[in-house]
C-alpha cells in the first residue's frame, strides 16, 4: 500500500491550514507511535481461524468490524487463544488484546450488510472458506475498500480474473495473504536457485501429507434428512463381513474347502489401522443426518455453493475436502509449496 494514504493528504492538509508553528504528532512521537488518525480502519470476514490469526497480527490498527457465520465458533477458538501458556500465570497480552479488539468490533454475520451499513472501512480482511473469497473480495472492492485475501485466491481460475479485472477498475489495493512467502526459508530457498549452485531446473516434485488427518475426504456424502436411515446403523465389523460373504457363497452346512492353488478364497478383510478407523467413524457419522448448531447461519455460509443439508463433515475445517466448498491439498498446501519454486525460477502467469 503507497504510504501517501488518505489520512497523510487529511493530516498535511490541515497542518498547512494551521501554520508551520503546528508539528503533527506523529512527528514528535518518533519511532514506534502512530496517532490514531494514522491508522486503518480494518474490518475481518471469516474470524473463526485463519482470520484470527490475522487479526492478531493488526492490532495496532483500528479493527472496526468482524464477520462471521458461526459466532460460536468463533467463541470457541477466541476461548483456546485465551488459556495460560504452559507455567504462565494467565493469558499472554497479545491474547488479552485480540479478545479486547474483538469485543469492541461491531458484529457482522452477512457481509454484504457490512459493507452496505459501515462506511467508515478502509480494508477488508477475507478468510472464509474458498467458495466465497470472490463474492466477499468483489463486493469489498467495489465498496471502495482495499482488500487482503487469503490463501488459496479463489475457488476457480475464472474467480482470480475476475477479481485481478475489478481491482484493476476499482484502483483497489489488493493481497493474497501466503505466510509461506514471507518465511526464511522461502527467501533461502530462491537464494540457492538463483545463486545457480543446483544448475539449471528443468522440473520440480512436489509432496505433501495433506488431506491425511487434516480433514475428512472421498467419505461418502452424508444423508440428506429425508433420505436418512430410521435406526442408527454401526459398522460391520471384519468377521461379519467374512462370515456373510462366505455364507453367500457356500450352501448351509457345506465345509470351507481346503486352501489351495486353484482354491477361491474370500477377499481379505480390511487392514484396520489409523486412517481406516477414522474413515469408518466418518462413514457412520454420514449416515446420520444432524441439525444445525446454534449460532451457525447454514444458509450464509453455504453463499454461492449449491444447496446441500447441513453435517460437520463440512464445517468447520472439513469444508477442504469437498468441491462445493474448497480446493483440497492442491488449493490449501499449493499456495505454499508451489510458491516457492515458482518464484525461485522467475516464473509468470501461463500463456496458454
Amino acid at each position: 500500500m503507497s504510504d501517501y494514504t488518505r489520512r497523510d493528504f487529511l493530516e498535511k492538509s490541515a497542518t498547512a491550514a494551521l501554520g508551520a508553528m503546528v508539528v503533527p504528532r506523529w512527528i514528535l512521537g518518533g519511532n514506534g507511535y502512530t496517532p490514531p488518525s494514522r491508522k486503518l480502519n480494518v474490518a475481518f470476514v471469516g474470524i473463526g481461524g485463519m482470520g484470527m490469526s490475522n487479526m492478531s497480527q493488526m492490532l495496532d490498527e483500528n479493527i472496526v468490524a468482524v464477520c462471521d457465520v458461526d459466532y460460536a465458533y468463533v467463541e470457541r477458538s477466541l476461548a483456546g487463544r485465551m488459556r495460560a501458556p504452559q507455567g504462565a500465570a494467565g493469558p499472554s497480552t497479545e491474547a488479552v488484546r485480540l479478545r479486547d479488539a474483538y469485543t469492541k468490533a461491531k458484529k457482522y454475520t452477512d457481509f454484504r450488510k457490512m459493507l452496505e451499513q459501515q462506511k467508515d472501512i478502509d480494508a477488508v480482511v477475507i478468510a472464509t472458506p474458498d467458495h466465497t473469497h470472490a463474492a466477499v473480495a468483489v463486493a469489498a472492492m467495489r465498496a471502495g475498500k482495499h482488500v487482503y485475501v487469503q490463501k488459496p485466491l479463489t475457488y476457480s481460475v475464472y474467480e482470480a480474473r475476475l477479481l485481478a479485472r475489478v481491482a484493476k477498475e476499482t484502483k483497489r489495493v489488493t493481497q493474497m495473504g501466503n505466510q509461506g512467502h514471507s518465511m526464511d526459508g522461502t527467501r533461502r530457498i530462491v537464494e540457492i536457485v538463483g545463486s545457480g549452485v543446483l544448475g539449471p531446473i528443468r522440473e520440480v516434485h512436489i509432496w505433501t501429507d495433506r488431506p491425511y488427518r487434516y480433514w475428512a475426504q472421498g467419505i461418502p456424502r452424508p444423508k440428506a434428512p429425508e433420505a436418512a436411515p430410521t435406526a442408527a446403523t454401526t459398522p460391520q465389523t471384519n468377521q461379519q463381513a467374512v462370515k456373510q460373504q462366505t455364507a453367500a457363497q457356500t450352501p448351509p452346512g457345506t465345509p470351507l474347502p481346503t486352501p489351495g492353488p486353484a482354491t477361491q478364497l474370500p477377499p481379505a478383510p480390511p487392514r484396520w489401522n489409523g486412517q481406516t478407523v477414522e474413515r469408518a467413524v466418518l462413514e457412520a457419522m454420514a449416515e446420520n443426518p444432524q441439525t444445525v448448531p446454534a449460532g451457525l447461519d447454514w444458509d450464509l455460509f453455504l453463499g454461492p455453493a449449491p444447496t446441500i443439508p447441513y453435517h460437520p463433515v463440512y464445517h468447520p475445517f472439513s469444508w477442504r475436502g469437498w468441491p462445493e466448498f474448497g480446493t483440497s491439498s492442491l488449493g490449501d498446501m499449493g499456495a505454499h509449496l508451489i510458491d516457492q519454486h515458482y518464484w525461485a525460477l522467475g516464473l509468470t502467469q501461463p500463456t496458454s
